[in-house]
């Protein structure tokens, strides 16, 4: 069963070749790897920022909550804060309508925690069985080059750096100014926030509770059912504000693709380092048992970005005051290929081709 995003070759071929820019209204978005759109509006110096998210049922957690949290995820990588969604809602011919009122029910809820208005959106039966699938689409206004306006000052964000003292903050903005970002040059630093896979496992450690001969208890299963934060939006505001732009969230086919693409979105290569990419222990144990790779697993609630190697020490300081896992996990490369290698066990292999 084919579930998340397609090959970058479908992609490529059947789906990117035809979003051709007609005007100059389309500022970002057209185009593979991008996690997020920007729309020129009329306006002057007006913006429009769209950002989609997809869920279903069947990955044990609240569909439609878990798409607006990822859509929310990739308007943080913009440096947005998510305005309104929009929801599209796929049943089953079957579903029941106790299954789609608890959904619409939690997405109220989650909206109002986070102050985002909901527009509408469609639902529709369009196949057998008694499923449920969401996409959704969030919106932001602003302008396309405001800097760190863009950031909306995200209140969360400046507490948790904060416990170093405000005159810390601006101290760290500041140096981050100075040394400025220019475009992915050879050198740059790839850095992974979140856990690697927790997601993922998360789902498989839900289907491990009906597997009479598994190995794992049930507090051990129970506890990885629970990965943590799932949002990348306290990541992606301290990263923007240090001027960091290039980020991409990792979701639908692990860590390796998101760092792959980011890669090959900059026109460089990547070398990984295996052991710098932040996994948790439950992570790797369940993965051993099932047969799955962590790296490649969902990863909601993770981000890669780029970082010029004179500001990773500022930037790691903004990381560990906030209190966010996170591993300086590789290199840009002049050479394009796209490595993985561990101190371990001194073994080398190139990443999978993700155009498949």
């Amino acid at each position: 069963m084919r579930y998340g995003t397609v090959s970058r070759l479908w992609n490529d071929r059947s789906i990117t070749r035809h979003l051709k820019k007609k005007t100059d209204g389309i500022l970002s978005g057209n185009s593979p790897g991008e996690d997020f759109a920007i729309l020129s509006l009329d306006k002057e110096d007006g913006a429009l920022f769209l950002a989609d998210g997809f869920a279903s049922d069947s990955e044990a957690f609240p569909a439609l909550r878990l798409a607006m949290l990822r859509a929310d995820n990739n308007m943080a990588l913009s440096g947005r804060k998510t305005a309104a969604m929009r929801l599209s809602l796929v049943l089953g011919e079957d579903c029941p309508e106790q299954k789609l009122r608890k959904e619409m029910r939690a997405a109220g809820s989650f909206a109002g925690e986070n102050g985002w208005e909901l527009a509408g959106g469609n639902t529709v039966f369009a196949f057998p069985g008694d499923s449920l699938s969401a996409t959704v689409t969030a919106f932001s206004c602003g302008r396309a080059d405001a800097g760190q306006e863009h950031s909306g000052g995200g209140e969360d964000t400046m507490q948790a750096l904060s416990r170093g003292g405000e005159d810390a903050v601006r101290a760290l903005s500041c140096m981050a100014a100075e040394e400025g970002v220019g475009a992915p040059a050879a050198g740059d630093i790839v850095l992974v926030t979140g856990f690697a896979g927790a997601f993922g496992a998360a789902l498989l450690a839900e289907k491990l509770e009906d597997d009479p001969e598994q190995p794992f208890s049930g507090s051990y299963l129970t506890n990885a059912k629970h990965p943590g934060g799932l949002s990348v939006r306290p990541a992606a505001e301290i990263l923007y504000m240090l001027g960091i732009r290039r980020m991409k969230d990792v979701s639908f086919g692990g860590v390796y693709r998101a760092m792959s693409e980011l890669a090959e979105k900059s026109s460089l290569g990547i070398s990984i380092l295996h052991e710098a990419i932040p996994v948790r222990q439950d992570t790797i144990e369940i993965c051993e048992y099932m047969k799955e790779n962590p790296y490649t697993l969902t990863g909601t609630g993770g981000l890669v970005a780029i970082c010029p190697e004179n500001m990773l020490d500022i930037v790691s300081g903004a990381l560990s005051a906030a209190g966010i896992p996170f591993g300086a996990a590789g290199v840009l490369t002049e050479e394009k290929a796209r490595k993985v290698y561990s101190r371990e066990s001194g073994r080398e292999r190139f990443l999978d081709d993700y155009r498949r």
